[in-house]
Order: C-alpha cells, then structure tokens, then sequence
C-alpha cells in the first residue's frame, strides 16, 4: 500500500501520465505494425503467424469504429494504465518510500520512450511492458516476505508469454533473484507452483502452435537471422510463388526513370537499421542509451559521479530485492547485446531493461528533482510533437521513416477505390495490405506468396482462398507493389500498369504506364513513396 505521504503525488503523475497518452494516441496517425495487428482482431485466435494472441485482443477495441486510430488504440491505452499501480507499488517494495525518490522513481519509469510509446501504439508491446513490470512487482513483494506472491508473479509472466515470447526472460531474472535474494525459498512450493501457473496460463497458445506446425514459434527463432522468403510450412496460400521478372515484366520498368535499367529480383528492400556488426554494437549501445530520451541526463551525471569517485548517497534499495532489479535490467540488455553479434536487433526488443533500471536510479535522481521533472516533460513533449510531424510532416526529408510510414496510404486506398474497387487485389509487403484494409476495407486486399516475407495473409485460409484457377475464371487481377519492375507470375502476364507517386506536400499522382517513352519522376527529391499497380489477365495458350 503506497503511503499517505506519496498517494496524492502518485495520483497526479498517473492523470498526466494518461493525458499525454490520450492526446497523442488522438493525434498520430496510424502506422504499419498498428494495421497489421488490428487486421488480426477480426479474426480471434490463440495464435498469428508473427506473435502470441495478446496483442490481437487488445486490438479488439478497433472493431468499435474501423479506420479510426484512436478506436485502434483504446485498448493498449488501457492496459498501458494498468501497469501504472504495479510500478508505483514496485517502488514501494524496493524500499523507496521516501517522497521525492518514490516521484523520481515514478517519473523515470513512466516518462521513458519506452513506457509512454508503449501505452500509445497498439503493439505486443503496450502489454509486455504491463506484464513484465507487473511480474516485476509480483517478484519483489514475494522476495520481501510473502513468498506466495510468486504465483501472482507466475501469472504476470503467463499473460505476458501470450502476447510477446521475449517475455521467457523474465524466467532468467527470476532465477537470478531468487538465487540473490531468497535461495531459500527455492526449498518451498512457492516458486514452482508461480511456473507452473505460468505454464497453464501460457499452455492453450502451446496447444495452438502445436496444430499449426509451430509457426510463430518458428519464425520469431528465424527473425533477424535470416528472411524464409519462400518458406511455405505452415501457410495456406494455393497460389503459386512469385518468380523473378521475364523479358516482359522488365519491359514495365523502362518507363520508370532512373529505375529503367536496374535490374530488381525478389527481395524485400533493405531494412533501415545495423547491418553489419561494425555498425550493429554502436547502433545498439545508442537504442539502449536512446531509450531514456532527456532522462539520459541524471543517468549520466550519475556514471560521471562513479568515475570521479564521489560519495555515494544513502542507498535506500532493500537487499533482498535488489537483484531483481539488478537482473530486471541486466537480462534484457545483455541477452539482446549477444543477439546484436551475429543479427540485427530492433530498437525495442531490450527496452523494457528500463523498468529494472528505472528504481535504481530513483534516489540520484531525487537529489535533482527539479531536474528530473523537468527531462520529463522535455520527454513527454517530444513525444507530442512527434504524434504532430507524422500528421503533419511540413518541411519533413521525404526519406524520413516516420513520414513514409504514415503518409499516403489513405490516398492510395482511395484511389485504388475509385479504379479497382471490384477487382481481385494482391499487395507484396503485409504492411501495404493492412494500410489499405485498414483505409479502404472494401477492397479486401491479399497478399502474394514469394516477394518478400510471408505473414498472417498467406497463413490464415480465409485470408488466402484464391487459386490459379479462380483468377484465371476471373479474366484479371491487379497487384500494388513498391517496386518498379513486377514479378513473374505463373500462369499470368501483366497487360496494364500505373504508377502512383506520393510527392511530399504535393499529396499523390498517377500516371498511367505505357502513355510515353518514359516518364521522369513528378517530385524529385520529395518522393515518400513510389507505388507501381500492376493489371495481369491469363496466359494465353501455349504461350
């Protein structure tokens, strides 16, 4: 229970806390992985093709009025505000009680990009971070005393299993904690009987994997370390692979300057981020140092303190759960630094190191209060005025990832609506598709095997239904895609095309193919994204 002392304070940070998210949730617009993940919410399941089902059934809330972000985003809001109380009475559990370090403590684990990110977008994130910090509280007051919390930390870590796999770390940190903190309870029931929760909790999504030749499971061991780009265990498309293109698909791509030439197979576009390893571990080092946004500040002060040696503060930290903590930051960080030496790791796969790190901190952090809250509201602005670019992206580099992943995908549902609407329509990437489902559902756009990486499109068969033989009856389909040469696809061959250029503060224009020798693109410089809708009709016999 929080202290008189603390309980309005805490109050307070939660209001504002909550507000930030709401607004912002309000005000950006939708991205790509948002899309993908509120497409599954139509179809409840124990398991996808990406991830557990969790992230699914927080998803449902966009279901109450498809095409509206801030629909999409209800649900991650609220189990975002669900954690709060857990970090609030981790703090306590800690042994930070004292006024200012607990609001120090509080603003350092809900102002962090993680946090306030998380409780923003709809991703398996918004509700690992829940789980992993509510196992966190769970853990802590089991190693304070009352070691039948272990089964409530046993449960946080089943529910978070069920909506990102990165939550088995959290096993590590316990082991370590109880073996720092409590070895003796490891003679008691307890902490066996919070796995076994755990492993009930998580058993009908392990049941599921298990009648679905284990695909989630499988593609999460494969990510980042290879792309099975034609893997096709698991997916129940009857359509043929796409092929690289023949003499008449580069034909298109004389049209497309300074594209004419080049020559482009069948492979997704290379991925902003570390490649090579020179590249990954400083690229690393910055996500986890990035995560902290304007908090970096008291965190530095306070490594530059250690170097100089200067007098360490009372340490209000109770020793029994401190490993925890220490675990809590040290698991998360470190296992992905070992991942970053042989694939690339995305910026947010560690993130949730900080809810460990976070009640570290607090008691340095309380010595600069003033300080602290003001980082705080830096972060929180920041956080606003991003949400206000990617509406708005006046003056924004046309290459900015932000500007391409929430720009022009309405303008292109809308204008695929006024041209296909009717028509069989194929996507190559999975987030394409779920842009303009989720903008135009009317045209219930699929995907096609063998551009780049499968997804729930190719997995689910009420997804998938189409055949050779059902378009062909059909007399013609059409495929959007990002490159500007299309695939060879069995059985068919491209008749018609038109390219649709998204010209930064120009809005989008189409051109029709095959009007001129070659067109030159219509905003040099200013192209977000060049989008190239391709008309195939049945090979002619014998052709």
């Amino acid at each position: 229970m929080v202290a008189a002392s603390i309980r309005g304070q805490t109050l307070l940070v939660f209001v504002v806390v909550v507000l930030v998210r709401l607004v912002v949730a309000a005000v950006a617009p939708i991205v790509q992985d948002e899309t993908y993940y509120l497409a599954w919410a139509t179809a409840p399941d124990w398991g996808y093709f990406d991830h557990p089902p969790g992230v699914a059934w927080i998803a449902a809330t966009g279901l109450l009025s498809w095409g509206s972000p801030l629909a999409g985003r209800l649900g991650a809001l609220a189990v975002a505000a669900l954690a709060f109380p857990f970090a609030a009475g981790l703090l306590v559990r800690a042994g930070i009680t004292e006024r200012r370090a607990h609001l120090a403590g509080l603003l350092l684990l809900t102002f962090n990009f993680c946090t306030l990110a998380a409780g923003m977008l709809t991703t398996p994130d918004a509700a690992l971070v829940t789980a992993w910090i509510a196992a966190l509280h769970e853990a802590a007051t089991a190693l304070a005393g009352r070691r039948t919390r272990w089964m409530g930390a046993g449960l946080a870590a089943g529910l978070g299993l069920l909506t990102k796999y990165n939550m088995v770390l959290i096993g590590l940190v316990f082991a370590w904690a109880l073996w720092r903190g409590d070895r003796h309870a490891l003679r008691t029931p307890w902490p066996w009987l919070g796995a076994i929760v755990s492993g009930i909790v998580f058993a009908p999504h392990l049941a599921w994997n298990a009648q679905h030749a284990w695909v989630p499971i499988r593609f999460q061991l494969h990510h980042g370390f290879e792309e099975p780009y034609r893997w096709r265990s698991g997916l129940a498309t009857r359509l043929p692979f796409a092929e690289d293109p023949g003499e008449r698909e580069r034909t298109i791509g004389r049209w497309f300057k300074p594209w004419q030439s080049r020559s482009v197979g069948l492979e997704e576009p290379p991925r902003e981020g570390w490649s090579r390893r020179d590249d990954r571990i400083p690229g690393y080092v910055l996500a986890l140092l990035a995560v902290w946004g304007a908090l970096l500040v008291p965190i530095a002060q306070l490594a530059l303190a250690r170097l100089r040696r200067l007098p360490r503060a009372p340490d209000p930290i109770d020793p029994r759960v401190r490993p925890l903590l220490v675990a809590g930051a040290a698991v998360p960080a470190g296992f992905f630094g070992l991942v970053c030496l042989a694939a690339r790791v995305e910026a947010n796969w560690p993130a949730v190191y900080v809810l460990g790190a976070a009640p570290l901190l607090a008691a340095f952090c309380a010595r600069r209060l003033r300080a602290t809250v003001v980082q705080a509201t830096i972060n929180a602005t920041l956080v606003l005025a991003i949400a206000l670019y990617a509406r708005a992206p006046l003056g924004a580099h046309a290459r900015s990832r932000l500007v391409r992943e929430t720009q022009g995908y309405s303008e292109l549902a809308e204008l695929l609506m006024t041209r296909l609407l009717g028509r069989p329509v194929f996507g190559d990437t999975h987030q394409l598709i779920a842009e303009l489902n989720f903008h135009a559902p009317q045209l219930a756009v699929r995907q096609w095997p063998g551009m780049t990486r499968p997804s729930e499109y190719l997995r689910r068969a009420e997804w998938s239904r189409d055949t050779v033989e059902s378009l062909q009856s059909m007399g013609e389909f059409w495929l959007v895609i990002g490159s500007p040469i299309p695939p060879r696809l069995p059985g068919f061959r491209p008749a018609q095309a038109f390219v649709a250029y998204l010209c930064l503060g120009h809005g989008l224009v189409a051109i029709d193919a095959f009007s001129t020798a070659h067109f030159e693109p219509p905003c040099t410089g200013r192209t977000v994204h060049r989008w190239l809708a391709v008309r195939y009709v049945p090979d002619a016999p014998g052709s």
